[in-house]
């Protein structure tokens, strides 16, 4: 099967599921939100009018990705990266927080303060605010060094906090040769 993303990008995938009212059975399971997400929307659509065969396939999609299961915590022993992000002066508005460059794509690792359901850890995101419609969650590393990776980890991300962890540098780390001094 596939589905279209808004952006034009076409996604390829296979779904176990035989007949339509099996994805609606695994859709009617999830958690209804406020407002009602797209999968919602489906499940409450097929039942007044039936689904267009892109729906069908958007159903599919989505429950095949809400049977995945999430991937292992790794430990990378990126400890470093909490310390780093608690020794930063903050003005007490802002979290401490690091951009890194993971191949073209944005990473921002920011330190979860004391109201977080994860106090001291590293959030790992595209630095977008949640909520938005670009905003990318990746993971969170813990104050330990775990990483604990959502299902849109990538090596390239994993490949540049590794490397924040052991230099401490968000950059290659090469400086500008017109510097002048």
């Amino acid at each position: 099967m596939q589905v279209k993303k808004k952006n034009g990008e076409i996604i390829e995938f296979d779904s176990p599921y035989q007949s339509i009212e099996e994805v609606m059975d695994v859709l009617s399971k999830m958690p209804r939100k406020e407002p009602p997400s797209f999968a919602n929307d489906l499940v409450d659509n097929h039942g007044k009018h039936g689904l267009s065969q892109s729906q069908v396939s958007w159903a599919h999609k989505l429950a095949v990705d809400a049977n995945r299961p999430p991937p292992e915590d790794l430990d990378l022993g990126l400890s470093k990266i909490a310390s780093n992000l608690e020794a930063m002066p903050t003005d007490g508005r802002r979290r401490a927080s690091v951009t890194l460059d993971a191949a073209g794509q944005v990473v921002s690792l920011t330190l979860n303060g004391d109201r977080s359901k994860h106090p001291g850890s590293v959030s790992v995101t595209n630095g977008k605010p949640y909520g938005d419609e670009e905003g990318r969650y990746f993971g969170r590393i813990s104050a330990a060094g775990v990483v604990s990776p959502a299902r849109n980890w990538t090596a390239e991300i994993q490949e540049a906090v590794v490397a924040y962890n052991a230099t401490g540098k968000t950059t290659g780390g090469e400086e500008a040769d017109d510097l002048p001094f």
